[in-house]
C-alpha cells in the first residue's frame, strides 16, 4: 500500500470510528413520549413533553429502589406548536427527540377552537410516529401526562397499554396522528378521539366516549351508550357489552358482542338516501332473574327485544350526529365515490345534516352462557 492509501485508509478509520455528525448520541437525547397541548389564558398555544428519566428506569430494571417519579414534563408557551419547542428546549440538557412519541393528549377547550395549526408541526415532522395514539380531555393536557399513576408509571406508556388491550373495544375507540391529521386536513370524512380523565381513585385512567369533530373544530360528545352505537354503526367494535330489558327475564346483558356494518348511498333524481346496514352478536353472558332453562321461543324473545332496543338506540345516535353536523362514518365520501356528479352539484355540508339514513340492524344471540 502507498502512503497515499495509508493516509486514506487512517481517514476512514477516523471518520467510521467517529459516529454520524449529524445524529445525537442515545446518552444525549431527552426522548419525548408525550406532548400535551392546551390553550393558555393569553391565547397562547402550551405545549408539555413528558421525557422518562434514563437513570431511574434503570433503577428499576436493575432491581433497585426509585427515589423519584420517572419522568419529567416541561412545558413551553407560543403562538404555534414547533414555535414552543426551544422554549422546552431550555428546560432540557439534552436535544428533544420525537422519534418515540406515543401520546398526544389535547384538551377539549383547545380542540373547540380548531385543531389544524396546532396538528401541522406533528403531521409534518419526519421523525414523529404516525401511529401515535391521539386523546381529548376535558381538563388539563399537561395534569394528565404530568400526574405520576399507580406505583411510579410513566403515564404515556400506561395509556398506550390501555389502549392496545384487546378487552377495551366497547365504549372507546382509538384514533391514530395519521388518520386524524387525514380527516382534518383532506376533510372528506370527519373525525373522533376518544376521551380520557385521570382516576385518582383507581390510580389510573377512564377513557370513554368520543368527541366528534367537523373538519378541525370539536363540535360536539358522544355518551357512553352512543360512543357504542357509533361502534356498531362502523364496524368498529370488537368487544361491546350492550344490556337490554325483557320483562319475563330481568335486565340482560351481551358480551363479545362484534359487528359487521355496511354503508350504501341510494340516489334517486335529486333524492339522497343513505342505508346502513348492521350485522351484530354476541353471547348472552347476565340475566338477573336467574333463568338458565331457555326455551326456543325464549331465545327469540330475547333476540327480538334485543333489536329493538339497539336499533332505537342507533337510530338516536345517528340523529345526534347530524344534527351536530359531524361525519364521522364517512357518508359524504361514499357519495363522493360512488356518485360523483351528484357530490358536485351539492352542497355536502348544507346535505348532510337533513339527509334520510335508513338502519338495517339484525342481531344474532350465539350462545346463552349456561351448561346446565
Amino acid at each position: 500500500m502507498g502512503r497515499k492509501g495509508f493516509l486514506l485508509g487512517i481517514v476512514l478509520v477516523a471518520i467510521l470510528c467517529s459516529g454520524c455528525w449529524d445524529v445525537d448520541e442515545i446518552n444525549k437525547r431527552a426522548t419525548v413520549l408525550a406532548f400535551g397541548f392546551d390553550a393558555t389564558p393569553e391565547g397562547q398555544l402550551r405545549v408539555s413533553a413528558q421525557i422518562p428519566v434514563m437513570l431511574e428506569i434503570g433503577s428499576r430494571v436493575a432491581g433497585g429502589g426509585i427515589s423519584a417519579k420517572p419522568f419529567r414534563v416541561f412545558t413551553g408557551d407560543s403562538k404555534t406548536t414547533f414555535g414552543a419547542t426551544p422554549y422546552l428546549q431550555t428546560k432540557s440538557g439534552k436535544s428533544l427527540f420525537f422519534g418515540q412519541l406515543k401520546v398526544i393528549v389535547i384538551s377539549a377547550a383547545l380542540a373547540e377552537e380548531g385543531l389544524k395549526s396546532a396538528i401541522d408541526f406533528l403531521a409534518r415532522h419526519p421523525m414523529i410516529p404516525p401511529q401515535a395514539t391521539i386523546l381529548l380531555t376535558k381538563g388539563s393536557a399537561h395534569e394528565i401526562i404530568a400526574t405520576p399513576i399507580g406505583a411510579q408509571e410513566i403515564p404515556s406508556l400506561m395509556i398506550v397499554n390501555f389502549q392496545r388491550s384487546t378487552s377495551k373495544g366497547d365504549l372507546a375507540y382509538p384514533m391514530e396522528l395519521w388518520r386524524f391529521e387525514k380527516a382534518v386536513t383532506v376533510g372528506r370524512e370527519d373525525a373522533f378521539l376518544p376521551f380520557i380523565a385521570l382516576d385518582r381513585e383507581g390510580e389510573g385512567y377512564t377513557i370513554e366516549g368520543a368527541g366528534v369533530f367537523h373538519r378541525d373544530r370539536l363540535v360536539g360528545e358522544l355518551t357512553d351508550i352512543e360512543t357504542r352505537m357509533f361502534g356498531l354503526l362502523s364496524g368498529r367494535v370488537s368487544n361491546a357489552y350492550p344490556s337490554i330489558s325483557v320483562a319475563e327475564f330481568g335486565e340482560l346483558t351481551f358480551r363479545n358482542v362484534t359487528a359487521d356494518s355496511k354503508i350504501r348511498a341510494l340516489v334517486s333524481g335529486e333524492e339522497i338516501e343513505f342505508f346502513i346496514k348492521v350485522r351484530a352478536g354476541g353471547f348472552l353472558v347476565e340475566v338477573t332473574t336467574g333463568k338458565h332453562d331457555f326455551k326456543v321461543s325464549d331465545i327469540e324473545l330475547i333476540r327480538e327485544k334485543a333489536e329493538k332496543t339497539i336499533k332505537n338506540e342507533l337510530v338516536k345516535t345517528m340523529e345526534h350526529l347530524q344534527s351536530l353536523g359531524s361525519d364521522v362514518l364517512g357518508f359524504g365520501n361514499n357519495l363522493r365515490a360512488t356518485h360523483p356528479e351528484i357530490w358536485r352539484r351539492i352542497n355536502w355540508e348544507e346535505e348532510y345534516p337533513k339527509v334520510r339514513v335508513r338502519i338495517d340492524f339484525k342481531f344474532q344471540v350465539s350462545r346463552i352462557g349456561t351448561y346446565r
